[in-house]
């Protein structure tokens, strides 16, 4: 008996795995990959060197990343500029001690909306590709939230300090 428990224990460790594996990664809820973010921050400053402009800073484990992670999550609750609890999206800069000049926000959301689908977007949107290339911007902060059914919400915090 003692020889059984191990091996049924091993049986569905490896059978919860290879469900796991199995999943679509839009099956999945929660941020989106250190990876994903980081080819759409790549795929902005390309954006913004095509047009003769400085690329923006991307610092993953900064406050100004924080705050897009906190926006990303509350986008996939409500779709808005203006945060669940009623305040302006550039509260969240307050919330997190940010001090700015002038800051700007993307917001983005689709079914597997990647990271060139979502800059792409952006893209060909006057109001939103304005924020990309905006000159006088320096730092992004770039997030992604999986709702778990398919759709991918994406935000950009654009930030002059």
């Amino acid at each position: 008996m003692t020889h059984l428990l191990p091996k049924t224990l091993c049986f569905l460790l490896i059978s919860t795995a290879l469900c796991l594996a199995l999943l679509p990664a839009s099956a999945l809820a929660g941020e989106g990959s250190w990876e994903e973010q980081e080819e759409a921050v790549l795929l902005l400053n390309d954006l913004r060197e095509r047009q003769g402009l400085a690329p923006l800073h991307w610092n993953p484990s900064s406050q100004l990343q924080e705050a897009a992670r906190v926006r990303a999550r509350e986008i996939a609750r409500s779709f808005s500029h203006t945060r669940p609890d009623g305040r302006s999206c550039g509260s969240v800069l307050d919330d997190f001690g940010i001090a700015f000049s002038r800051w700007g926000e993307n917001i983005a959301y689709g079914t597997r909306m990647t990271p060139a689908r979502a800059i792409g977007s952006w893209s060909r949107s006057q109001g939103h590709r304005e924020n990309m290339l905006e000159p006088r911007f320096r730092e992004v902060g770039l997030a992604s939230w999986h709702d778990g059914q398919g759709n991918v919400y994406w935000i950009q915090i654009f930030l002059t300090r």
